[in-house]
């Protein structure tokens, strides 16, 4: 840990340019930001891990990190009651859903921040916007269902129930952490850090998170994906050779 403060603080004030990701604008270097680690491995004994991101606040104001999966396009169904049956009776299916969601805020700042800008941005579940690929205009019948494709994601354990903290480890310098879970979607994740001061943006930072299958796995996955047909002929081996090794022990 006090390796990467020593290395934060430098990129602040001996390379002032080399975090600039973002928005672009100068703001005198107020925020600064970078991982731990910026891949995570997934392999055939992954059970989760922890993403942490180290960061230095030159100005005051109230910080809030937003970490967004891959955005994918889902189904959210809704059971009704037809002849004494429970069957699938409405559905909605929203674009643009994050795979993996988290945020944190410091402080107490959510309660003073503006909800036009958390809703820009993204910040806090309150503020998410999935787009709905119906017609009708029924904003409260939307609302429904996207609340419950985030109790669904919850339950997943892809998605929060409420802010984490963000940690000030020694005067400007801060850290934030999250929680990877074993069922962590593939791909390109990206951390949003925001600087907040009255009402508005003062900074905001971009760094970027590699979610990839590894050794095995990602063989079998790749196999899975490119070869389709021979993946399926394995299986399928594999599922007779079972079935008749079973068979001659038992007999």
């Amino acid at each position: 840990m006090p390796f990467v403060l020593f290395i934060l603080s430098f990129m602040v004030f001996a390379v002032p340019n080399a975090l600039a990701q973002g928005s672009g604008r100068d703001y005198g270097q107020s925020l600064a930001v970078d991982l731990a680690s910026d891949h995570v491995d997934i392999t055939t004994g992954f059970h989760g891990s922890r993403l942490v991101l180290f960061g230095v606040q030159k100005q005051p104001g109230t910080l809030a990190v937003v970490v967004k999966g891959p955005e994918r396009t889902m189904l959210v169904r809704r059971k009704g009651q037809v002849l004494g049956a429970w069957i699938n009776t409405r559905s909605v299916k929203f674009r643009r859903v994050p795979s993996y969601y988290d945020y944190a805020i410091s402080g107490t700042g959510k309660n003073k921040l503006p909800t036009d800008l958390l809703r820009e941005h993204g910040i806090g579940l309150d503020a998410l916007y999935f787009d709905p690929d119906v017609s009708r205009e029924d904003a409260a019948y939307i609302r429904d269902f996207q609340e419950a494709l985030i109790r669904n994601k919850q339950a997943q354990g892809v998605y929060p129930v409420s802010a984490k903290p963000i940690k000030f480890i020694s005067g400007d310098f801060f850290r934030a952490e999250f929680y990877m879970p074993p069922n962590l979607p593939s791909g390109r994740y990206e951390v949003h850090t925001y600087l907040i001061q009255d009402g508005d943006i003062i900074d905001d930072k971009i760094t970027t998170l590699r979610v990839a299958q590894v050794g095995f796995n990602a063989s079998v996955n790749r196999l899975a994906s490119d070869h389709a047909f021979i993946y399926a002929l394995l299986g399928l081996f594999i599922a007779v050779g079972a079935g008749w090794s079973i068979n001659l022990l038992r007999r």
